[in-house]
């Protein structure tokens, strides 16, 4: 029970900081100041989008990604066990 909400609590974490990260990036792209500034100047000016990619490059470095992508594939691995198995 408490594996299944910590799997649950990691995957919403990661959805909701990737789509921050994506948020952010689309309107650090959009924004007509970002061509004109240097590059760490577009970042300060993009506190939302710099803060979500620090963020996500924390949590994979931190293995989230491991936690998250491989307790789904156990179902999958043994299903195709049982299939391959069966015949």
């Amino acid at each position: 029970m408490i594996l299944t909400f910590l799997f649950f609590l990691l995957s919403v974490i990661l959805i909701v900081v990737s789509v921050c990260t994506a948020t952010g990036a689309w309107n650090w792209l959009i924004d007509p100041e970002t061509q004109k500034v240097s590059f760490f100047t577009s970042l300060w000016n993009h506190p939302f989008f710099t803060i979500s990619c620090i963020t996500l490059i924390g949590l994979f470095f931190a293995g989230i990604h491991k936690r998250v992508v491989a307790p789904s594939m156990y179902p999958l691995i043994v299903f195709f066990q049982v299939r391959y198995f069966s015949h």
